[in-house]
């Protein structure tokens, strides 16, 4: 049996090779029926070419969350998210306001 040493030690190479080879391992949880898909995907990713190109674009379009800074990003956001039923009135009412008198 290895030691723990050693083995954190097989990792940390392991994972410099990775990042050299500009990749990353990922653990992560999903429903069951889902699981075949997702590796089916990331293996299409690692393979590269134009198919691997065209899924990850149209993926990112599905998935992307864009970072929200003002009201226009919120606006902008929503009108990109065909389908959601989302309906912004973006019209102000362009009325004076109430009467004031300051003296």
């Amino acid at each position: 049996m290895r030691s723990p040493t050693a083995n954190h030690e097989r990792v940390t190479r392991h994972r410099r090779k990775l990042d050299r080879q500009g990749a990353k391992r990922l653990e992560v949880v999903v429903p069951k029926d889902d699981a075949d898909l997702i590796k089916a995907v990331a293996a299409k990713l690692r393979s590269g070419g134009p198919d691997a190109d065209n899924l990850r674009l149209q993926t990112a379009r599905l998935v992307e969350l864009p970072e929200v800074r003002s009201g226009e990003d919120l606006f902008a956001m929503f009108q990109r998210a065909d389908g959601l039923g989302v309906v912004i009135d973006t019209a102000r009412a362009r009325n004076r306001g109430r009467p004031h008198d300051f003296e």
